[in-house]
């Protein structure tokens, strides 16, 4: 179920700028795979679009490759075969079940009337103006990609090819600033989120836990809670809907909800300088130096979870 929006930030902006400073990656207001080209791998090049993530082909795979064959690939599509391609794997980044801003409060709801009926939960509340929820039934893996430098030498060689494949031959409606190159991602199985927007007061949001869950999220039941904004809006999802929930993860149960997003972008700057971020903006701030002719090819980078950033030529 999901809420209405009416003069306001998207929800997915919302929820991406409150989630980033948790520093796992880019939040994904969509994490369920794709029903044409599955699920997010390293080496897949894309963009964003409403929070989800789009695939355009994968870098790592052969042009005959399954997934490179629903849209094709570029003209001198080269794949990108780093000395060491082995990934990196990390289980349980992310072992709490709910992660929040920092504005957004938690507490527990008791159960009220027919216990068969209505079941205690608890009541998310946001204090200031917006603010953002992921909870999860199962860990969040990490897996990613330990080789910046060789991502950024190849995509500072193939960049213009993948965009004249994307704006030109596909037609997308992009620009080149805007194409990425997937090196990690954190997955789990199942997921609630909400992007709260509260204007001049606080809103509320229950999730209520059934008689079998272990966390709130188990039971799927969603509800928007009395509101004290003049203007609120809460925006919640859920999913993916074919998985029942259960006490117990189900053993066919996949880790492939992409939750967040590590990748690399490009765009022409006439200062050479290229910016890492734990989880820093999708996009760079315009800045009077930026054109788009033959400036060099610099990177912005959201990859590392150390939580350090650093700028320097």
């Amino acid at each position: 179920m999901q809420g209405s929006a009416t003069n306001t930030s998207a929800a997915w902006d919302i929820y991406a700028k409150e989630l980033i400073p948790l520093r796992f990656g880019y939040p994904l207001w969509g994490a369920e795979p794709d029903s044409r080209f599955g699920e997010v791998q390293l080496g897949d090049v894309g963009y964003l679009r409403e929070g989800y993530f789009c695939f355009i082909f994968n870098a790592m795979s052969p042009a005959d490759d399954p997934r490179n064959l629903h849209r094709g690939v570029p003209d001198d599509f080269e794949m990108f075969r780093p000395p060491n391609p082995v990934p990196v794997h990390r289980p349980n980044v992310i072992t709490q079940y709910q992660l929040r801003s920092r504005n957004v409060r938690s507490s527990a709801t008791s159960a009220q009337g027919t216990v068969a009926t209505i079941a205690a939960g608890i009541r998310f509340t946001c204090t200031e103006e917006t603010g953002a929820l992921l909870v999860l039934k199962d860990p969040g893996h990490k897996t990613y990609l330990d080789c910046g430098r060789h991502i950024a030498r190849y995509m500072q060689t193939h960049l213009p090819s993948w965009y004249e494949f994307a704006a030109e031959r596909l037609g997308i409606d992009i620009e080149e600033k805007d194409l990425m190159f997937i090196s990690g991602f954190t997955k789990t199985t199942v997921w609630g989120e909400a992007a709260f927007k509260a204007g001049a007061g606080n809103s509320e949001l229950v999730l209520s836990a059934g008689a079998a869950s272990p966390t709130p999220l188990m039971s799927g039941e969603i509800e928007l809670a009395r509101s004290h904004a003049s203007d609120p809006l809460v925006i919640y999802r859920s999913g993916p809907p074919d998985r029942v929930p259960e006490l117990e993860r189900a053993r066919d149960e996949k880790f492939d909800q992409c939750i967040f997003l590590n990748f690399y972008k490009m765009k022409r700057r006439i200062w050479r300088q290229v910016i890492r971020a734990a989880a820093g903006p999708h996009e760079l701030p315009s800045s009077p130096d930026d054109e788009t002719g033959s400036s060099p090819l610099t990177a912005s980078v959201c990859t590392d979870s150390d939580g350090l950033g650093t700028v320097g030529p």
